[in-house]
């Protein structure tokens, strides 16, 4: 480990906490996704005809009003990615030392909980949000037409490092006329010879912001074809031109092992010529048996098995695990596949509610990752056998098997500097939280997902690396501080002083003192003792003389009013900021008269606006200060009174408005009436605007007022 100016240091949560008391199942929204876009216009073919013929007028890229007259502008926001890739650090000091450094992970897997619309933003809570990034270096999308991948799946897989596929070309035993079509289509030819649709496939990926194509190619031959060969390999040189390094093609065949002959039309003789990536396909559904020759081919051929995948189906979870490590076989790569539809570790979850389904996807992940005992340095054995995928009585699923962290070391990609922030958001929600106040009700998207913790979960003694159970972490969707999801560490009793070890990380402080800013709620466990006892009280003091009881209740029901928000202090969880400077700001609430906020500078920065009101006039003036980026915020609560907020030209609105009686001027839209509703608008342009603010206002009687100044 870097130990010299840099931060670089398993960040400790040295923390006990109780667990959190019951949450009530709800109800949940379906998705409105359906209703949103349609991915019947994005056809692949049609896409890239789009963009050869922006290529045949001088330009790479499209513009807003060329998507509008292709017809696919709000389908396109669906799917486009926004978050740059992000580098991995150095895995030289990985955890486990006996796994081999290169080693990489494909996850040829379904993204999201159902095929074609899964895994799209929507108001669906219990939905996959896959987070084991930290292990995972490539993800296939597998679910998805090719450039049809939603692009919030693409924003967490950038976020953590981990390179994701623009969907799949999928050619199976019944589509052979497909594969030939696309065969047919990608080898035609410009006048001048060269071909048509390799410049447009680049020019597509990186405007989208994907990483490549997942080819299931099983049932043609035709990517032996020379003008096939020919065209993959020129669509990686043109890539690498263009500092577009992160580009990869995957191929799914019948082959099980890369041979001298193989290698020359789906893999590559040398580096400068690559012509695709290589997942071998599983033997009798396990780990091939020449992954080590395979290797060695790979080797001889582009220098390194870096690109080659070993398949296997984790239909079951029983297969040939102690291959892995046999000499040559260690260098290669791993691919999990399952499966068509939907993610096979999520049709395995179970949960009587969506938040108990949350909660078990998270560890039926963590213990397919890190091991049976979620603890990646308290493992069970590697066995082929007893791996059950499903609860086996009181067992969970995947008990006893050892873990991908057994081949696969953890990946990183937090650097650079200070600060370093994460609310413990897992991309969903029972509710939207915003500094633990609820502002939204059920969602799903991928793209809020946190970069997400290196170790799932290393639980030590004190600066050591023997493991605990003192304390077991998890993610809870019960509460959160900003998001839908926070930390939640749950100790046994007697336990002694215990480190949670998160991340690891490579930040540099500028100067001064590091600190770090953590929003802990603390649990209700044995604070409902006084409330049993007070009850009982109660009880027996009915039974005695009515003034003494009603001078009793009196008291006893004030008492609680006081000592109930002392029995639980609970400031919503788990919010770890790293950051050179902590400024703590408190301001009286003014609950009569009328305010203008910011009325008394010139220009200034803005500060989010959290505020009660009984009674008054408020006029916020936002175009005396200064906004920038997108998480400004004005919350205000009032009684009486109506409301004007006056917004820059150039910053983008989202207003959510509660109101009994009153009326809504939403800039130059016409006045509408409120009746004790809510109402939801955004401007056109407030997701991709540098510049917007989230406006919550709920009132009882009184107008509102959002105009331009």
């Amino acid at each position: 480990m870097n130990k010299k100016s840099t931060l670089s240091a398993w960040i400790i949560a040295a923390m006990m906490a109780m667990a959190p008391v019951g949450v009530t199942a709800q109800t949940y929204s379906s998705t409105a996704s359906t209703q949103v876009f349609d991915l019947s216009k994005l056809g692949d073919q049609t896409l890239l005809e789009h963009f050869a013929q922006l290529l045949d007028n001088g330009k790479k890229y499209p513009t807003d009003a060329d998507l509008t007259a292709w017809g696919i502008k709000d389908e396109v926001e669906f799917i486009r990615s926004h978050v740059r890739k992000r580098a991995i650090e150095s895995r030289a000091d990985r955890l486990l030392q006996d796994t081999y450094e290169n080693r990489n992970l494909f996850m040829n897997i379904p993204g999201g909980a159902g095929k074609n619309l899964g895994g799209y933003p929507s108001k669906t809570f219990a939905n996959d949000n896959f987070s084991m990034w930290n292990y995972t270096n490539l993800f296939g999308a597998w679910n998805y037409g090719l450039f049809q991948a939603p692009g919030s799946w693409a924003d967490a897989a950038h976020r953590n490092g981990t390179s994701i596929f623009a969907g799949i070309k999928f050619f199976d035993h019944t589509t052979g006329g497909a594969a030939n079509s696309w065969a047919n289509f990608i080898m035609t030819r410009n006048t001048d010879g060269s071909f048509r649709y390799t410049h447009p496939i680049i020019n597509c990926m990186r405007f989208l912001g994907f990483d490549g194509i997942n080819y299931n190619w099983e049932s043609t031959n035709k990517y032996q074809d020379a003008d096939n060969i020919a065209f993959h390999k020129e669509l990686y040189k043109i890539a690498k031109s263009e500092g577009f390094n992160d580009f990869k093609i995957m191929y799914y065949t019948t082959s099980s092992s890369l041979t001298s002959y193989s290698s020359r039309y789906m893999w590559g003789q040398d580096k400068d010529n690559r012509i695709c990536e290589v997942m071998l396909n599983y033997d009798n559904s396990d780990f091939s048996w020449n992954m080590g020759s395979s290797v060695k081919e790979a080797e001889r051929t582009m220098g390194s098995a870096d690109g080659l995948y070993a398949g296997v189906w984790i239909v079951s979870m029983d297969r040939r695990w102690n291959s892995l490590n046999n000499q040559d076989a260690k260098r290669c790569g791993i691919c999990l596949w399952g499966e068509h539809a939907e993610s096979r570790f999520w049709s395995y979850n179970t949960g009587g509610d969506a938040m108990s389904r949350m909660s078990n996807y998270q560890e039926y992940l963590e213990r397919a990752f890190s091991g049976g005992n979620r603890n990646p340095l308290y493992r069970p054995e590697i066995s082929n056998r007893g791996n059950n995928v499903e609860a086996q009585g009181t067992t969970p699923p995947l008990a006893r098997f050892a873990g991908l962290a057994s081949w696969i070391p953890e990946r990183t990609a937090i650097s650079g500097n200070l600060p370093f922030a994460t609310h413990f958001n897992t991309g969903n929600g029972e509710r939207y939280n915003y500094k633990g106040k609820k502002t939204a009700g059920s969602w799903y998207n991928m793209s809020s997902q946190d970069v997400v913790p290196t170790y799932r979960w290393m639980v030590v003694k004190p600066e050591t690396e023997v493991a605990s159970t003192d304390v077991q972490p998890s993610f809870t969707n019960e509460d959160a501080y900003t998001g839908g999801a926070a930390l939640r560490l749950k100790g046994v009793n007697n336990a002694t002083a215990t480190d949670v070890v998160l991340f690891k990380t490579n930040l540099t402080p500028s100067k001064g003192k590091v600190v770090a800013k953590v929003a802990i709620k603390t649990g209700k466990e044995g604070n409902n003792l006084l409330l049993v006892v007070a009850t009982i009280l109660f009880f027996f003091i009915v039974m005695l003389n009515p003034f003494v009881i009603l001078a009793i209740f009196v008291a006893v029901i004030y008492s609680l009013f006081l000592l109930y928000p002392m029995m639980n202090q609970e400031k919503e969880q788990t919010n770890l900021v790293f950051e050179e400077v902590v400024t703590v700001k408190k301001e009286k609430n003014r609950w009569f008269g009328n305010l203008h906020h910011f009325s008394s500078y010139q220009t200034c920065q803005f500060d989010d606006i959290n505020l009660f009101r009984l009674m008054g006039k408020d006029t916020i003036h936002l175009e005396r200060v200064i906004l920038t980026n997108h998480d400004n915020v004005i919350i205000l609560r009032k009684m009486v009174g109506t409301t004007k907020i006056i917004v820059p030209v150039d910053v983008e609105v989202s207003l959510s408005v509660n109101c009994l009686y009153g009326d809504l001027t939403f800039f130059n839209q016409p006045k509408r009436a409120l009746r004790n509703e809510h109402y939801h608008q955004e401007t056109r342009d407030y997701l991709k605007s540098n510049k917007s603010v989230k406006i919550f206002l709920t009132t009882m009687i009184g107008d509102v007022e959002v105009v331009r100044g």
